[in-house]
C-alpha cells in the first residue's frame, strides 16, 4: 500500500505536466493576420530610456532604418545621469520625426517608470503606440510595418515577440532561450483562449483609446514592475487583443547576463505573478510546482519501477517536443532540441530556487 502511494505522487504530477503540454499543443499556435492594407496609418514608437548611452545610438539608428515612413519616435528620458539625453538631443536636431520627453523625478512619482511612460503616451501624436526599449533590436526592417498592419484588423492591442540572442553559446544562454520559448508558448495559449496576461517590454502595441479607457497604469501605479502585464489585466480580452505571428513581429534581446542576473529576473517574474488574475496565476504556479515535484520524485519512481518510469518520461519529453517544436523552428533555435531534456531539468531547478527564495522572503516579512 505504501509502495503504491509513493508511485502515485510522481505519476499524478507527471500527468499534470502532460495536460499542460497538451494545452500548448492545441492552443500554442499563432493565428496569422491575413488582412493587408496599403494605407499607412501613423504610429508612435515610444522608447523608455534610463542610462542607456552604450546602446542608444545603435538602437535609434535601427528605428530610423525601418521601412515604415508614417511614424514618429518618442524618446522618454527618465532621469538619466549618463550621456543618454545628449545622444537623444543630437538625433532630434537631425531628424524631425524624433520627439524627446524629458521626465524629472518628483515627490509623488519618484523614479516611477509607469509615470514616465504615461507622459510619453500623452506626448505621442498618433493613436497607435508601439512600446519598446533601447535594449532590443528589431529583427527586420519591416518590424514597425508589421505592427501597423496588424492594426488594420479589429484588434487594438498587439503582443509582440522577443527572441533571445547571445554572443556566446554558454549553457546559461541556451537556458535563457529555452525559458523565453516556453514563456512564449504560454503567452500564445492564453491569448488564444481570450485571457492575455503577459507582454514583452520591448515589443508591445496598443491604441491610445485602450490606454485611457482603463486610466493607464493607475490601478497598479505603486507596483514597481509588470507595467504591461498588469495593464493587460485591466484592458485586454479576446475581442481586442492578438499576438502577432512570431516571424514577422520580433525583436532581438541580448541575454549575455550572469547567473545572478538571470535568477534575479526569474524572481521578478514570480513576484509579478501574484498580481495576475486567478486563472493565469494558478496556471503558472501549478505548472512550475508540478515540474519541481516531477524531477524531485523521479529518482524514487526509477527505484520503484524502472520500466514504467522510462515510459512515463518518454511520453513527457515527446509531448514537450511536440508543444515547443514549432516555436523552436520559427526562432531558428533547433540546437535546443538536442538539449531539451537537460534544459527542462535545469529550468525545474530554477523554479525550485525561486520558490524557496520567495518562501524565505515571505517568512522574513
Amino acid at each position: 500500500m505504501l509502495r503504491a502511494t509513493f508511485v502515485y505522487i510522481p505519476v499524478v504530477f507527471m500527468s499534470i505536466q502532460y495536460l499542460y503540454y497538451l494545452f500548448f499543443i492545441l492552443l500554442g499556435k499563432t493565428k496569422p493576420n491575413t488582412k493587408n492594407t496599403t494605407r499607412e496609418s501613423g504610429i508612435s514608437i515610444l522608447v523608455y530610456v534610463k542610462n542607456k548611452e552604450n546602446v542608444l545610438h545603435e538602437f535609434i539608428t535601427s528605428l530610423l532604418e525601418q521601412t515604415y515612413e508614417h511614424k514618429e519616435i518618442v524618446l522618454v528620458n527618465h532621469c538619466s545621469t549618463d550621456n543618454s539625453l545628449s545622444i537623444m538631443e543630437a538625433f532630434s536636431e537631425k531628424y524631425k520625426t524624433i520627439k524627446i520627453v524629458n521626465v524629472a523625478n518628483n515627490e509623488t512619482f519618484w523614479n516611477n517608470k509607469k509615470y514616465a511612460l504615461t507622459l510619453g503616451v500623452k506626448a505621442a501624436t498618433y493613436d497607435c503606440i508601439l512600446f519598446t526599449e533601447s535594449t532590443v533590436i528589431p529583427a527586420t526592417k519591416e518590424w514597425i510595418a508589421t505592427v501597423a498592419n496588424s492594426f488594420a484588423t479589429t484588434k487594438t492591442i498587439l503582443i509582440g515577440n522577443e527572441k533571445i540572442i547571445t554572443t556566446k553559446n554558454s549553457l546559461l544562454g541556451i537556458l535563457s532561450k529555452f525559458t523565453n520559448i516556453l514563456t512564449t508558448a504560454q503567452m500564445i495559449s492564453f491569448v488564444n483562449i481570450g485571457i492575455p496576461y503577459k507582454a514583452f517590454k520591448g515589443n508591445f502595441a496598443m491604441h491610445k483609446e485602450d490606454f485611457f479607457r482603463v486610466n493607464g497604469f493607475i490601478s497598479h501605479l505603486k507596483i514597481n514592475n509588470g507595467e504591461f502585464d498588469l495593464f493587460l489585466q485591466d484592458a485586454a480580452n479576446s475581442r481586442n487583443t492578438t499576438m502577432s505571428p512570431v516571424p514577422k513581429n520580433t525583436v532581438y534581446r541580448n541575454s549575455t547576463i550572469s547567473l545572478k542576473k538571470y535568477l534575479s529576473l526569474q524572481k521578478e517574474d514570480i513576484k509579478i505573478i501574484k498580481e495576475y488574475k486567478k486563472l493565469p496565476k494558478t496556471f503558472l504556479r501549478l505548472f512550475r510546482f508540478s515540474k519541481i515535484i516531477v524531477y524531485l520524485t523521479l529518482p524514487l519512481l526509477f527505484f520503484l519501477n524502472l520500466k514504467y518510469s522510462l515510459g512515463f518520461l518518454l511520453v513527457y519529453y515527446l509531448l514537450q517536443y511536440a508543444a515547443l517544436f514549432s516555436l523552436i523552428k520559427v526562432f531558428k533555435e533547433k540546437k535546443l532540441l538536442i538539449f531539451l531534456p537537460i534544459l527542462d531539468c535545469l529550468y525545474a531547478m530554477v523554479c525550485l530556487y525561486t520558490f524557496m527564495s520567495t518562501l524565505a522572503s515571505s517568512v522574513k516579512n
